[in-house]
């Protein structure tokens, strides 16, 4: 597809924990608008800093130098992006 992004993947660490958590909010903000779901950069850290522990981190997407999207394993697969890249982003790549 011309003009598309080209996104790059790595290995996810522990020090990813503000992209991860500004990825979640910003799909967030968009998945459950309906909801008013309304949480801080600062209570998405909290919420996922104790999650590194709990549970399997796998690759993170990275179109040109921002996080673009993030897959993680916990009780079921995760994988998160914001709305602008549904369908063409990590989320697709990581499906196919």
């Amino acid at each position: 597809m011309p003009g598309a992004s080209q996104l790059t993947f790595r290995p996810l660490r522990t020090d990813d924990l503000t992209a991860i958590s500004l990825v979640h909010r910003r799909a967030c903000l968009i998945a459950y608008r309906f909801m008013q779901w309304s949480y801080s950069l600062e209570e998405v850290e909290a919420w996922y800093s104790p999650k590194f522990a709990e549970w399997t981190w796998t690759q993170a997407a990275f179109d040109a130098d921002a996080m673009a999207g993030f897959i993680a394993l916990a009780h079921r697969i995760g994988v998160a992006c914001p709305g602008s890249q549904e369908r063409s982003g990590p989320d697709h790549a990581a499906r196919v």
